[in-house]
């Protein structure tokens, strides 16, 4: 009779445990973002009093994209839209820049990563300017942009 019992609650805690758990661990989410030539802008040349030097700036409105460069006439929907910019330092040649922007489930906070592919010719400007249109940042989110060179 015992075994009979212990069977069955075996048999009950077995089968009442469900592989569907919908309360697992959240999934972070990969986000596209959009070159600037989207609206119109082929080269972004900052201005020179811009000291931006391996780091970015979030630009949240015309007007502080406006003052950032003379020579981009972009149009961003900024109501519904973000950007970032940023200059880096190199030494070589960059033959590609890839873009992987990420937002954290766990924080609710943004990662954007820079990917810089080089080659072994030296550079020919010291510094690459990168900029990226993104989703609009909600109230209190941040994001973070990670530079790789490689």
């Amino acid at each position: 009779m015992k075994l009979k019992i212990f069977l069955l609650s075996l048999t009950l805690a077995i089968f009442s445990c469900s592989s569907n758990d919908e309360s697992g661990p959240c999934q972070d989410v990969e986000y596209g973002t959009k070159e600037l030539q989207k609206y119109g802008c082929y080269n972004i040349i900052l201005k020179d009093n811009i000291v931006l030097m391996n780091d970015y700036q979030i630009i949240k409105s015309q007007d502080e994209f406006n003052a950032l460069s003379d020579e981009c006439n972009a149009i961003v929907p900024f109501y519904q839209q973000d950007m970032i910019v940023g200059r880096y330092e190199v030494t070589k040649t960059v033959t590609a820049i890839n873009y992987k922007l990420i937002k954290d489930c766990e924080t609710n906070n943004w990662n954007l990563t820079v990917a810089m592919t080089q080659n072994n010719k030296p550079a020919n400007w010291p510094t690459i300017t990168f900029s990226r249109v993104l989703p609009k940042l909600g109230e209190g989110e941040t994001i973070t942009v990670n530079v790789i060179v490689h």
